[in-house]
């Protein structure tokens, strides 16, 4: 089985489909306050947590997929995070390639 497999076609939209929800009254003002913030709509607040909650998901199909032995180190993992916060990491990240020799080799 390949990774495609698991991975949705998210940015692929059909129609508009309108829906009533319900949410905790603080989700519902985080919500507004972003959405009011960033000037968008509630609309694509909502839509735009849908799409990152599914690209989520693929993301932890395609690590389980790959097993294990691909789980980034405690140092990999602090950076990873540290770029997602948008900090850049103090020195670039080491890689664990089994076929990459060393400088002194």
């Amino acid at each position: 089985m390949c990774a495609s497999h698991f991975l949705p076609l998210v940015g692929m939209k059909g129609p508009a489909r309108k829906i009533s929800i319900s949410m905790p009254a603080d989700d519902v003002q985080w919500a507004e306050r972003r959405a009011k913030a960033e000037g968008r709509s509630l609309s694509s607040v909502v839509t735009q947590a849908v799409e990152d909650a599914r690209r989520q998901q693929a993301r932890l199909r395609t690590l389980n997929w790959l097993g294990p032995e691909t789980a980034p180190t405690d140092e990999e993992a602090a950076d990873i995070r540290k770029l997602l916060h948008g900090k850049r990491p103090r020195h670039p990240p080491k890689r664990r390639h089994p076929l990459r020799r060393s400088r002194s080799q």
